[in-house]
């Protein structure tokens, strides 16, 4: 016999599958701008790809996507049918994927970015794409507009192949970067972009290997081909891609490429973190001359990279140990703004940015004020004195990473 809560359950079934994504598909949200999806796993963003009706809604990356030991023949996101939507990346990035493409066309992680639709403040890593035309890790074809997104991967086929975008077409891309490597052995084969049609580039650069077999047509360090489009503010790196020339953008060399004035100085004029003159959004952070390409100000953690946007290594680790058990200083990183002194609560913060080898530090840390440890009380040497302290981390830190 039915009880009345039998049937409530019941009816909120149905209105469950009736609801469909806005009903637990992804991790949250409704799709609507002030309440986008919530994409915070790997099944979010697979849900999505197979919803064909959700591809005009907004969506939010709350956390990295790993898809690790996925391999797909299409593209990811909108193989189908067009994207119309809103994919904000949130400073996270989607890594790991494979297009294994074969004799198919407009592939990357979405394959058609349509009027209207906008991706942006997204990271794409560690992927391969191939296939045959229309080829980029972001975007096969796009009509919409991309910004602040980069990727770092490899693309190959035979025409409009970018390592961002294949076909950028009547669409927008603006401060974004590739360091991806692109080969091709038809046409129009570009850094960060294949083909650039109608369409605008705005202060991006691409630094990957640009290839070709003998007989391609329109190869770029940049762009491949650019038809009635425009490139502004654009560089690529002449030394690591192979190429001295390109349909737009300026070539540099790596030197150059690694040098703030390059971007900051007109025409280009790049809003940079440590400058005002460009304006005051920061949408860049690079070391000046520091020996790094830009990156965006959202890839570098807060927590950590305390001497120059540069990752996080002794040069920080320096400054974080001059402030150690002293008060209210800007080391004070712990959760919820900080507890008002840097400890090692700081210190799991700092070491979950750090860069180099964590499971040897983690081991070190997991011993700290330990008696009779037994690899980390290595001084003084030979045996130490039978506690792990800041004399053992002096010489731990004295012959960090060598070989």
């Amino acid at each position: 016999m039915k009880t009345a809560a039998t049937f409530i359950l019941s009816l909120t079934a149905i209105v469950t599958l009736a609801a469909g994504s806005a009903f637990g598909a992804y991790s949250g949200g409704t799709g609507e701008p002030n309440n986008p999806y919530k994409i915070a796993a790997k099944a979010d963003l697979l849900a999505l790809a197979a919803n064909t009706a959700d591809y005009g809604k907004c969506f939010t990356l709350t956390a990295d996507v790993n898809l690790q030991g996925q391999v797909f023949s299409n593209a990811i996101i909108a193989s189908d049918a067009s994207f119309t939507g809103t994919f904000n990346g949130n400073g996270h990035k989607i890594s790991n994927f494979t297009i294994n493409g074969g004799s198919n066309d407009y592939l990357g992680l979405f394959g058609f970015v349509d009027t209207d639709g906008l991706v942006e403040n997204l990271g794409i890593e560690n992927f391969a794409v191939s296939g045959t035309s229309c080829l980029g890790g972001l975007a096969g074809w796009n009509f919409g507009n991309i910004s602040n997104c980069y990727s770092t991967g490899t693309v190959s086929g035979t025409s409009f192949a970018g390592g961002l975008v294949g076909l950028s077409d009547n669409g927008n891309i603006g401060q974004c970067y590739s360091m991806s490597a692109v080969s091709g052995d038809g046409w129009s084969i570009g850094g960060l972009v294949g083909r650039n049609y109608n369409a605008g580039i705005n202060n991006c650069y691409s630094a990957g290997k640009v290839s070709s077999s003998a007989g391609s047509l329109f190869v770029g360090g940049l762009v491949g081909s650019n038809d009635s489009g425009s490139v502004l503010g654009s560089f690529w790196d002449m030394n690591t891609s192979g190429q001295k020339a390109s349909s737009g953008g300026e070539g540099k060399t790596t030197t150059e490429m690694k040098m703030l004035l390059t971007f900051t100085s007109a025409p280009a004029s790049w809003d940079f973190t440590n400058e005002t003159a460009n304006g005051t959004n920061d949408y860049w952070r690079m070391c000046v001359d520091g020996g790094y390409y830009p990156h965006f100000k959202w890839e570098y953690s807060p927590h950590g990279d305390f001497e120059c946007p540069d990752g996080t290594d002794f040069y920080d680790l320096t400054i974080f140990v001059d402030q150690w058990l002293l008060e209210k200083l800007a080391q004070d990183t712990s959760l919820n703004g900080g507890d008002g002194i840097v400890n090692f609560i700081d210190w799991a913060t700092f070491a979950d940015k750090w860069q180099g080898d964590m499971m040897e530090l983690a081991d070190f840390a997991s011993q700290w004020l330990k008696l009779s440890a037994y690899c980390a009380d290595i001084a003084p040497a030979p045996g130490g004195d039978g506690v792990v302290n800041f004399v053992d981390f002096a010489m731990f830190a004295e012959n960090w990473l060598q070989p």
